[in-house]
């Protein structure tokens, strides 16, 4: 059980790295693209929802600390998208 929670630890911090660093660099269809968002959707549909929630939390966090928005805003809208679908 520890083993897959750091595994999706990983996968989380791989992700939020990859939507921080890498796509506002790619031509414009693609550097608006919320990738967090649609591997948590993705996680909802492949994992129980505990799963999920951690991705949707800590992902979320993780953008937020780099987002200009105020602190919150995306996890809550992670949040509300991983209990919506």
């Amino acid at each position: 059980m520890k083993n897959k929670i750091l595994v999706h630890i990983f996968g989380i911090v791989l992700v939020a790295t990859v939507q921080i660093g890498m796509l506002p660099t790619w031509p414009s269809p693609v550097d608006t693209l919320n990738l967090m968002l649609c591997v948590a959707t993705l996680v909802v549909i492949m994992h129980p929802a505990h799963i999920a929630l951690l991705w949707a939390l800590l992902g979320g966090i993780l953008l937020d600390v780099y987002s200009a928005l105020p602190f919150g805003t995306i996890t809550i809208s992670l949040f509300l998208a991983v209990m919506v679908t």
